[in-house]
């Protein structure tokens, strides 16, 4: 085998084992061998926990409106971002102000969704859970119905943790922008190019991976509020520094 054919090889290699990376498979299998100790940890990210007073603010104005406040996230995994949220909503609202929070998450493991319904009825109560959640197994990214344009302008709230699971992410996040209201506000978390340096998780495609300047390019109608890039001390998926960018803003245009 030439030096050509054997760098061909390796490519398809690389090629295949990333596109298992992001299969339901693999996620099924991580999933479901993690049931005791979480993947990615029990508590939730530090952006989401900071943005919470915000949230729970713009929340109470949208419910004082007469409508409901929406949220939707892509890439739920075992439910610690959403399943937190949502408590804390309950945790601040009355019984009826919090009749009007909905979500809808996404997420390509058939193990992920069964884990966050269970998590989500033994903590928020499987009338919330039956009335107000949807949680969609689904093909994340292109394919979910919940990104389609004719939901264009649909949610108070978009969260995407970690969700590089795809090449190219500007089409993920166009329809991003798309779903979220005007006025919306979207949080999310990646991994860095610089995250290649060290051996805490992420994908190893650089194509994947992008800066907080790049998330300024690719959500040109949302005005930022954060939007920074810093090397974290973490404890999961492995313990380490990891290299990550935030990205919190609203949809201005």
């Amino acid at each position: 085998m030439d030096t050509h054919q054997k760098h061909s090889t390796r490519e398809k290699t690389k090629e295949n084992y990333s596109a298992y990376l992001d299969s339901e498979e693999f996620w099924n299998k991580r999933y479901s061998s993690a049931t005791s100790t979480p993947v990615f940890g029990e508590l939730p990210r530090d952006t989401l926990v900071q943005q919470f007073p915000t949230i729970l603010s713009r929340a109470k104005k949208a419910i004082a409106q007469g409508r409901n406040y929406r949220i939707f996230e892509i890439g739920f995994g075992q439910g610690r971002n959403c399943i937190w949220l949502l408590k804390q909503l309950s945790n601040s609202l009355n019984e009826e102000e919090f009749c009007h929070i909905e979500f809808v998450g996404v997420d390509i493991s058939g193990e992920a969704v069964s884990q966050t319904t269970k998590l989500a009825i033994s903590l928020l109560g499987e009338h919330f859970v039956q009335q107000n959640m949807k949680l969609l197994h689904d093909d994340v990214g292109f394919h979910d119905e919940e990104l389609q344009h004719s939901n264009i302008e649909k949610y108070d709230l978009i969260l995407g943790f970690f969700i590089q699971f795809i090449q190219k992410h500007d089409i993920l996040h166009q329809k991003i922008e798309h779903a979220l209201k005007y006025n919306g506000m979207i949080i999310i978390n990646g991994y860095t190019p610089e995250q290649l340096q060290y051996n805490t998780g992420g994908p190893q495609e650089i194509d994947h991976l992008y800066t907080s300047t790049m998330l300024k390019q690719e959500f040109p109608h949302c005005e930022p509020i954060t939007a920074e890039d810093k090397i974290e001390q973490v404890e999961h998926p492995r313990k380490g520094q990891a290299a990550i960018c935030t990205f919190v803003a609203i949809k201005t245009k």
